[in-house]
């Protein structure tokens, strides 16, 4: 990089940033210049320049006031714009984090100066009430590009020494109650406050000021509106699947089998055989998926926010939420089963990724009681296709309405692709808790059909449960083994299955309602 007294040798060079900021950002070229730019030559040939245009749009986008003119204004917009694109270059490049601070700071002796004044601009910014709306969100968007980009790398501490969480709150809610255009600038802000509750959550819990402070809010409107916010994300995730493919509304139980199944190569149990064009959906999914983050985090952190999920699903007025929305927790059912349908067909690692997170947010779920035992009381409202949890609803005295072929597709594809993967299951550990739940499925009451095909009697005991699971698995197998000796001739497995999987889509699952256990003296 060239110093300024070569570039302008007759100019000032204060002078010299006034006039290059007061120039409208023509970001996709400056994107360009700078991903071109190697990580070598970042450290050594353009560290100067780099460094020059970081600290002084860094002046200009803080040190700005609202009240000094037109002209001003724009050399702060400029300026934030630039910070935003250099930011997003650079920080792919691969760069240590003392790297990162020695280059945009000049000196590492400087970067507490320069990052802290960078951390005051932003929430200064979020929080002035004379700011301009586009002004607060591409502040936003910079302190978003800012924490992802970092990811755990030493810099990102300098957002934990400021407690941004107020600014966040704030410009949420100032933002919803502009106008609906205005949605996707909060679901950003949750996105923020979600990367910012990760950044060394195992190590450094304690100094994160930003989990103490989820944690512990209570402010139940402020939550309804994040709830809200992330259903639209995820609805307008579902519907780049729509476009792409028109398709009836899928269900969760059948998609997260096809899942499943998808990852054997023989695909022994694929009850349909779908072609899907596959390099259709390969940016999918989109973006806004990303709202799966902040739902995990405050699923495991706030019960308040549980608390809004379950309250959201007491049907008034038809169902009908804000903006005739449906609840936030159908559309993540919903976007669920497009994730599952299409990790397994397209593959990739992001994909993969979000199936991931995404059984991960089922299995919270699964595990709350409140929220369980109000799907199966709504399950009769809504079009809903979830299989039960057992426990909570047998605590809670309720009884659904199951779609008992697809749940014991489901079962059969689960145990079956466990079977296939047991080296690799054992591996995970856990193995031997995943059996004992798979065994005691197929033998708990709740899971009969009709509430008089067995008594309901006091509780049994563990032996007594124990003795029944396993006189209704023996009673099973025994159905099929004979199924299968009827076919006559030796078998390959994957014939096996497909004998089983046959009859239990014909049939269902063949369960003889077993003699009840006599309690042990």
């Amino acid at each position: 990089g060239q110093p300024i007294s070569k570039i302008a040798p007759r100019e000032d060079p204060s002078r010299f940033w006034a006039d290059v900021f007061v120039l409208d950002v023509d970001s996709s070229w400056l994107a360009k210049r700078l991903n071109g730019i190697s990580r070598e030559e970042c450290l050594h040939e353009q560290k100067i320049l780099l460094g020059q245009i970081f600290k002084h749009a860094l002046q200009f986008f803080t040190q700005s006031k609202y009240s000094d003119g037109e002209e001003e204004q724009r050399r702060r917009r400029n300026a934030l714009e630039t910070l935003v694109v250099l930011f997003h270059s650079v920080l792919q490049k691969d760069l240590a984090g003392w790297e990162i601070m020695d280059l945009l700071s000049g000196n590492m002796s400087e970067s507490d100066l320069v990052f802290g004044q960078l951390v005051e601009g932003i929430e200064s910014t979020l929080e002035s009430t004379e700011a301009p709306v586009a002004l607060k969100h591409r502040t936003l968007q910079l302190a978003l590009v800012f924490a992802c980009g970092i990811g755990q790398l030493s810099p990102g501490a300098y957002l934990l020494r400021r407690d941004l969480f107020p600014s966040i709150v704030m410009v949420s809610y100032l933002l919803i109650f502009i106008d609906d255009s205005t949605t996707p600038f909060t679901f950003e802000a949750i996105l923020l406050l979600s990367v910012l509750l990760n950044y060394h959550k195992s190590e450094a819990a304690n100094l994160n000021p930003y989990l103490r402070r989820v944690r512990g809010s209570v402010d139940h409107t402020f939550l309804s509106k994040v709830s809200w916010a992330l259903g639209y994300a995820f609805d307008t995730a579902s519907k780049k699947y729509q476009e792409i493919q028109d398709d009836a509304p899928p269900t969760l139980a059948s998609t997260f089998g096809s899942f499943l199944t998808a990852l054997r190569p023989d695909r022994a149990l694929s009850s349909t055989p779908v072609e899907t064009p596959k390099e259709l959906f390969k940016d999918q999914p989109i973006e806004a998926t990303a709202g799966l983050l902040p739902l995990y985090e405050l699923l495991q952190l706030n019960p308040v926010f549980t608390s809004v999920i379950v309250e959201s699903l007491t049907i008034e007025g038809g169902g009908s939420t804000t903006n005739s929305r449906p609840p936030m927790i159908f559309s993540f059912i919903s976007l669920a089963s497009y994730l599952f349908t299409h990790a397994s067909s397209v593959g990739t690692q992001r994909s993969l990724a979000y199936a991931n997170l995404t059984m991960r947010i089922i299995a919270l779920m699964a595990s709350d009681e409140p929220m369980i035992a109000k799907f199966a009381r709504e399950s009769g409202n809504y079009n809903l296709d979830i299989g039960p949890t057992a426990d909570t609803t047998r605590l809670t005295n309720v009884r659904a309405e199951y779609h008992w072929e697809e749940l014991w597709k489901s079962i059969l594809v689960l145990l079956e692709f466990t079977s296939s993967r047991v080296d690799k299951v054992k591996v995970l550990g856990r193995v031997e808790e995943l059996i004992e739940e798979l065994s005691t499925l197929t033998a708990l009451e709740v899971m009969i059909p009709s509430p008089n095909t067995q008594p309901r009697g006091a509780a049994l005991t563990v032996q007594a449960q124990a003795a029944r699971a396993i006189t209704t698995i023996q009673s099973v197998i025994a159905y099929y083994g004979s199924k299968i000796n009827e076919t006559g001739g030796e078998m390959e497995i994957g014939d096996v299955m497909k004998v089983i999987g046959a009859e239990v889509e014909r049939d269902g699952l063949h369960i003889a309602s077993p003699r009840e256990p006599e309690a042990p003296t």
